[in-house]
């Protein structure tokens, strides 16, 4: 399950990677010269320029790493938020085995000077499961930003051999993806937002405290479950619905709880429906986007049965009034999902996702459903 996060994105994309131009009037090609590209903004253009020892992230460096994540400029988020982000990503990710390449680090004077981390992602993919590469969080500092593009290609070279998704990066990153090859689904697409509790709305303009969920939770028809719970029935109603896409996220229950953080970080929550025999018949995962707003990250059901998909946007429209949300942005992942959410007036979002596999050179997007959100897994 995927959620609305990135590779580069936002003020991230500014502290890691500065402004890029590659002096392209128009649309990228793939394998096109970057012809120019200047790395840092004009206020930074008297640092010289220096590149470091570019070597694969390993295990023993995690603690490094945390340390330069947290000790970035404007990064508000401590050492110990940072550490347990990285056993998300890797040891606790199902996804994970130990020769993952977790991604690159730049060193200079035994010092970590820049990072990006690439997170294991389950994918199913004509029949078969294989592990897709999300890229994350790309930092370096400002003295060493010339070096970044030979990061970014260091890391594409380790996962050359997988699909590599890129969440959410800015339009001056779009111009380096294009350039190597990654491929966007879609310009657009389109979701709906319920509100969901008008006076909260009302509140909320008036200076009101936005909620904010102090743990993630899991639903199991509107009552709070424990992953042991729901996991048979989430792991069966995968293994009945995994066959309708060529290619598709995992989404079964160990995905479920790794995705919900469960235990661990606040600000989701899954939602499992099951019909009137006790078998589940859609899973959705709500995320707490701040602000008094959640969105429905992901839905996963069989996309044949409209009743299924109306219970389980229903249900999560509940949830979000209960836990004190006033608003709920469903996306439509699948033109199901869109009819499902009935008449309300649908706005067009621009999408961020970008992909790249050894498929994709040819200009064929293998993702046939994933989340338009997606990103790096809101981990």
């Amino acid at each position: 399950m995927a959620t609305a996060s990135a590779i580069i994105s936002g003020e991230e994309a500014v502290a890691a990677f500065g402004k890029v131009s590659t002096g392209h009037a128009g649309k990228e090609e793939a394998g096109a010269p970057l012809a120019a590209v200047s790395v840092g903004t004009d206020a930074e253009a008297a640092v010289e320029p220096r590149l470091g020892e570019i070597s694969l992230i390993t295990p023993d460096d995690e603690e490094a790493v945390a340390r330069f994540y947290a000790g970035f400029e404007r990064e508000a988020r401590s050492i110990e938020f940072w550490r347990q982000r990285l056993l998300l990503w890797w040891r606790d990710n199902p996804a994970y085995c130990e020769d993952w390449p977790r991604g690159v680090k730049m060193i200079e004077g035994g010092r970590i000077v820049g990072v990006i981390s690439a997170i294991p992602t389950r994918i199913r993919h004509e029949g078969r499961e294989t592990i897709a590469a999300s890229l994350t969080t790309w930092r370096v500092e400002k003295s060493h930003r010339s070096g970044s593009l030979v990061m970014f290609e260091a890391v594409l070279a380790h996962h050359a051999r997988r699909t590599i998704i890129d969440g959410t990066p800015t339009p001056d990153v779009v111009h380096i993806l294009k350039h190597f090859g990654f491929h966007r689904p879609h310009e657009h697409f389109t979701a709906t937002r319920f509100v969901c509790n008008w006076w909260r709305v009302f509140m909320r303009g008036h200076g009101g405290r936005p909620p904010v969920l102090g743990s993630s939770r899991i639903y199991l028809d509107g009552q709070p479950a424990a992953p042991g719970q729901v996991e048979p029935l989430v792991d069966a109603l995968w293994a009945r619905t995994r066959h309708q896409f060529d290619m598709v996220a995992v989404r079964d229950s160990a995905h479920l709880q790794w995705f919900c953080c469960f235990g661990r970080l606040p600000g989701r929550f899954g939602v499992v429906i099951t019909d009137g025999a006790g078998a589940a018949i859609a899973v959705a995962v709500g995320m707490d986007m701040g602000g008094g707003v959640a969105w429905l990250v992901d839905v996963w059901c069989d996309f044949s049965q409209p009743a299924a998909l109306a219970a389980v946007v229903a249900r999560s429209r509940w949830h979000t009034r209960r836990l004190g949300f006033h608003s709920l942005w469903v996306p439509h992942f699948h033109p199901a999902v869109a009819a499902a959410c009935g008449p309300v007036r649908s706005h067009s979002i621009p999408m961020s996702a970008f992909f790249k596999s050894p498929a994709s050179q040819n200009g064929k997007h293998l993702l046939s459903y994933w989340p338009v959100a997606s990103g790096d897994f809101g981990v």
